[in-house]
Formats: C-alpha cells, structure tokens, sequence
C-alpha cells in the first residue's frame, strides 16, 4: 500500500515470472541427457564392434584349425583385424567380411587343387602319348 497525494493506491502482490528461467534451466539440462543418449549409444556401438572382432577371430581360428594350409591367407587377415593401430571401425569392417573371406578363400583353394589335379593329368597324358607315340612313329615307317 502506497500514500501518494491524498489518494490509497493499492498493488497487491504481484509473483515473479520465472518462466523465462526455468525454461533455460530445462535446456542445459535437456541437452545433458541426449548427451548422455549418445555416449550410451556410442559406446554400445564400440561394445558391438569389438564383439564383431572377437567373433571374426574365432571364425578364423576355426578355419585354420580345418584346413592349416590357408594359413597364408588367413594369417594376415587375422593379424589385421588384431592390429591395435588401425582405426576400430576399420578393423569392424574388415571383421564383418570374414565369413565371406572364408569361403573364398576356400573356392580358391579349391579351384588351385583341380588346376593342379588338371596339370599333373595333362603332364601324365602328355608323357604316356611320347612314349606311345614314338613307338607309333616307329610302327609306321617300317610298315608294321
């Protein structure tokens, strides 16, 4: 209640408007929790790349214990998704190839062994048909 010139004013109480202040205070505290959101986020992704490497790893050692002669091929895969020095995500993505490394790897070895098989034919072909042929040759110029 205010005296002012004769006349009673009266104000009643008027309550602050912290709207404004609260509003701001949400803010912070809103972008908090997406922060947090996203490092949850990001670290189960990393969570799931990891696992990615490790179950990469096991497929390989199986591989190898099956059939040791691809330990050439395979060794340097898997010393590559080891490698602590290239980027995680690198190394995930290289992991999620391995079983289809795997199986090519195996066509390949299994396309080199029937080339092989073919040239060692063709090898024992070709030394039978000398000798055969020589005789032959002999058979025809005397008439035989």
């Amino acid at each position: 209640m205010a005296l002012t010139g004769g006349n009673i004013g009266f104000t009643g109480y008027q309550q602050p408007n912290y709207a404004g202040a609260v509003e701001a205070a949400g803010l912070p505290m809103q972008a908090i929790g997406q922060a947090v959101g996203q490092a949850a986020d990001y670290f189960k992704k990393q969570g799931e790349k990891k696992k990615l490497i490790k179950q990469s790893d096991i497929q390989i050692d199986a591989a190898l214990k099956l059939f040791p002669e691809m330990s050439s091929v395979l060794q340097p895969y898997k010393d590559q998704i080891r490698d602590e020095n290239v980027s995680l995500d690198e190394r995930s993505f290289i992991a999620s190839q391995t079983g289809d490394f795997i199986t090519n790897s195996l066509n390949m070895m299994k396309i080199k062994g029937a080339m092989d098989l073919a040239q060692e034919r063709e090898a024992r072909m070709g030394a039978s048909a000398g000798a055969g042929g020589a005789g032959n040759e002999e058979w025809k110029s005397t008439g035989q």
